[in-house]
């Protein structure tokens, strides 16, 4: 009789420590170390990260190329509008930047892979639109060919771009890191060119977003790491990239001395 009450007591006892104690299983592991048992830690670094893929996970799978359409003719205005001015600011309507953030976000919003490397199109193509043919309704023949060119860079950049915005959002490390690090090393990329022929100050800011975005977009610092070398390494083949193109049409990127 004695083991039984001992028993008894000692499973009742189990059983209101457990009343009290969070399931380790159930807890989110902290992205810096194990939180000490029985107290929840939140991860506030990745929250919103988590969110923002929930939300596309229910979105129409529309969406997102609707809004790409709607706000890709916008920006493309806009690009226009900085390079017929006479300022600084001139230099980032010849960017590409501008481009490719906007074709990244749209796919950041996409329901799926395949769906974002659409809307990364779509994006590209809705600013070509605005850009070339709403911003120069006579449409001469050099504007034409000029466009048909862009557009077909913009049938590997977009798709490319788009998917890297909704991987950077993705499940997997090897996703998020490969994605971020396509956007920061072609922004670094193109500030680095542009900054050599002469250009300064939105060459360096370009630069400057590029280096934020390798280091505050990843979720972690393993993340972190890794991102840092796989955008070295983006950075150094879009360079050569670049020098192609430069060296294959002359004045393409029409650079200022």
């Amino acid at each position: 009789m004695w083991c039984f009450r001992e028993l008894s007591v000692t499973v009742t006892e189990r059983s209101e420590r457990a009343r009290y104690v969070h399931p380790v299983s159930t807890l989110r592991e902290s992205p810096v170390g194990s939180s000490p048992p029985g107290k929840h830690v939140r991860s506030s670094g990745s929250g919103w990260r988590e969110r923002s893929a929930a939300r596309r996970s229910i979105a129409p799978p529309l969406l997102a190329p609707v809004i790409a359409l709607v706000a890709g003719v916008v920006t493309g205005c806009l690009v226009l509008f900085m390079h017929e001015s006479g300022s600084a600011l001139r230099v980032g309507g010849d960017l590409g930047g501008p481009w490719l953030i906007a074709a990244f976000a749209a796919g950041s919003i996409s329901k799926n892979r395949a769906l974002a490397a659409v809307t990364g199109f779509a994006t590209l193509l809705a600013m070509l639109l605005g850009y070339y043919w709403i911003g120069n309704l006579d449409g001469s023949a050099e504007i034409a060919h000029t466009f048909r060119f862009w557009l077909a860079v913009s049938l590997v950049a977009g798709p490319v771009m788009g998917w890297a915005g909704w991987s950077w959002l993705g499940a997997t490390a090897l996703e998020r890191v490969a994605g971020i690090s396509i956007l920061a090393g072609c922004l670094i990329a193109e500030g680095i060119f542009f900054w050599s022929y002469g250009h300064r100050t939105v060459p360096v800011v370009e630069v400057a977003i590029g280096v934020a975005a390798a280091f505050l977009l990843p979720r972690s610092g393993r993340e972190r790491g890794l991102t840092v070398l796989g955008t070295a390494t983006v950075t150094a083949v879009a360079s050569v990239i670049f020098a192609m193109l430069q060296a294959t049409y002359t004045g393409l990127f029409s650079p200022v001395v």
